[in-house]
């Protein structure tokens, strides 16, 4: 045995060895981590949810469907959103919609905020006015309304559906047509033959009144004039003698109204002869003469004036009178020349 194992085999050398291998083993396992130990903790954070839009809802209806050419239509446009704490909406100018027979008026804008089932909801109402200009079938919309919500950069667009308008030509539209024209036309033509018929008829009806009985003259009016002829006349009394001419002419017809001449005319219309009126006018124009003179005037023309209008009156009376009834007379012209 050398010396080296010697040594190595004593005792105490033993213990030595067996108390370092203990220690590096001891270390070794100390100091190796496990696999667990190794694997470095998570630190990502959990992912934050995407936050949804705020839905808006645009709804398009019309007071009526059908407009006449010239009158008027409401578009009603309704906005409804939620609100939510700490998320505005805004929603952009809106470009209303416009269509080719139907003109823009105004435009009425309200807003207000209500709850519906615990939830707060706003509303903004555009009520626009249109006038129905031409003839048709016009769409107001689709209508898009562009809006932001507060989450997103990028606006969001809500969409109110058409809303089709029909406006009709309207009675002055249906009478300038082409069928308007012949029913004004057919109308015109009717109208106008009746009123042929109501012509006809009138003048049918005049011809066949039956005579009516002439009244004879009553010379009381006439012999009062002779006797007021006999005192002091005067304006007045030819008046009264121009007064009594015409009464006792237009009993036979009715009452004329109107110059000396527009009643002379009317006379001549019904088959006075010349000669009659020529006599009327002369009485006449005397009277009126005389009627402007202040005074008294002469006894002796005023009983002259009182025969010759008597005696005009009687002829034109024969003219006017059936030939048995005038033969049948009895008063003179000249009966009462006293």
């Amino acid at each position: 045995m050398n010396h080296r194992d010697a040594f190595a085999d004593r005792p105490r050398f033993r213990r030595g060895r067996a108390l370092a291998l203990a220690t590096v083993l001891a270390l070794g396992l100390t100091a190796t981590p496990t696999r667990a130990e190794t694997a470095a903790p998570d630190t990502t954070p959990a992912p934050t949810p995407t936050a949804v839009p705020t839905h808006l809802n645009a709804v398009a209806s019309t007071d009526r469907s059908t407009c006449a050419k010239g009158g008027t239509i409401v578009y009603h446009l309704e906005l409804s959103w939620e609100v939510e704490p700490g998320r505005m909406v805004h929603v952009e100018d809106l470009e209303l919609p416009l269509a080719q027979g139907l003109d823009q008026l105004s435009d009425t804008q309200s807003a207000k905020s209500t709850m519906e089932d615990g939830r707060r909801v706003a509303q903004r109402v555009h009520d626009v006015t249109y006038r129905c200009a031409e003839p048709g079938t016009f769409d107001l919309g689709p209508l898009p309304i562009k809006y932001y919500d507060g989450v997103n950069s990028q606006p969001n667009t809500a969409y109110a559906a058409a809303v089709s308008v029909t406006v009709s030509p309207g009675l002055i539209g249906r009478m300038q047509s082409p069928a308007g024209k012949a029913v004004l036309f057919v109308l015109g033509l009717a109208f106008f033959w009746g009123l042929v018929m109501l012509v006809r008829r009138a003048r049918r009806s005049k011809a066949e009144q039956p005579a009516k009985a002439i009244p004879v003259p009553d010379r009381q009016d006439w012999d009062a004039l002779a006797a007021r002829a006999r005192e002091t006349p005067d304006g007045k009394f030819y008046a009264d003698l121009e007064a009594a001419v015409w009464d006792e002419m237009f009993q036979l017809t009715h009452p004329q109204e109107g110059t000396s001449s527009t009643r002379l005319a009317a006379l001549q219309n019904d088959g006075v002869p010349e000669s009659a009126i020529a006599k009327l006018r002369q009485v006449v124009g005397q009277c009126e003469k005389n009627r402007h003179v202040d005074g008294p005037q002469s006894q002796g023309d005023a009983i002259e004036a009182v025969n010759q209008a008597r005696a005009a009156v009687s002829e034109a009376r024969d003219a006017l009178l059936p030939a048995p009834e005038a033969a049948g007379r009895s008063d003179a012209p000249n009966a009462h020349n006293d």
